[in-house]
């Protein structure tokens, strides 16, 4: 570890991003990576059969620890939810917002189906049947974790038979629905998009 961090400005920015004091930019990167990554595995986990999920990584264990030589911390550090603000747990990170914005979304599920779409094997598309809510789909397309948010996503007609269509993305950021007739057309990206009927809520702390 010590090696690694005597050669940090060397190393590649995918490792970098994991490491204590990194730059600025790579830190954010890696949060958004890590939003990604909540919604589609907890997704993909749903739609395979699993019924619950945990999120274990919520904090350090204690207020106040670092050590950048620990290597646990450098594997998984940048994945908490949370952390302290002197002795109180109530600093969130954005993987918090994002998880919390999922289990929102969520809530009340019964069952997830995934969606295959003829000529996109790149679109991840899965139906979400909800207790007394409207109709939720979440979509997405392959691309490479650490560059592929640079890549615009495809243009998509998605069928859509309900009057009314709302985007959000896993940041919690609206995302415009272009309507026509029986479809909407929607550009999904390696950031997942929940289209529903009514406009999701976003939690707020």
């Amino acid at each position: 570890m010590r090696t690694l961090y005597a050669r940090m400005a060397q190393l590649p920015p995918q490792l970098q991003m994991f490491m204590e004091d990194c730059p600025p930019e790579l830190a954010a990167k890696r949060d958004r990576i890590n939003c990604r990554q909540i919604v589609t595995r907890n997704v993909l986990a749903l739609a395979a059969g699993v019924t619950r999920t945990v999120c274990w990584n919520l904090a350090p264990e204690i207020p106040g620890y670092r050590d950048r030589l620990n290597m646990m911390g450098f594997l998984f550090g940048k994945l908490a939810l949370m952390d302290y603000e002197g002795t109180g747990l109530t600093r969130r990170h954005p993987s918090a917002d994002a998880f919390a914005l999922l289990a929102a979304c969520l809530d009340g599920t019964t069952h997830v189906r995934r969606i295959d779409v003829e000529g996109r094997p790149d679109l991840y598309a899965f139906e979400v049947s909800r207790v007394g809510r409207g109709p939720l789909h979440v979509l997405w397309a392959a691309g490479d974790a650490f560059t592929g948010e640079d890549e615009p996503g495809t243009p998509v007609d998605w069928p859509w038979p309900h009057p009314t269509a709302h985007g959000l993305d896993a940041f919690g950021t609206r995302v415009p629905v272009q309507r026509d007739g029986n479809a909407v057309r929607v550009r999904p990206s390696v950031t997942p998009l929940f289209l529903s009927a009514d406009p999701e809520a976003v939690p707020r702390h």
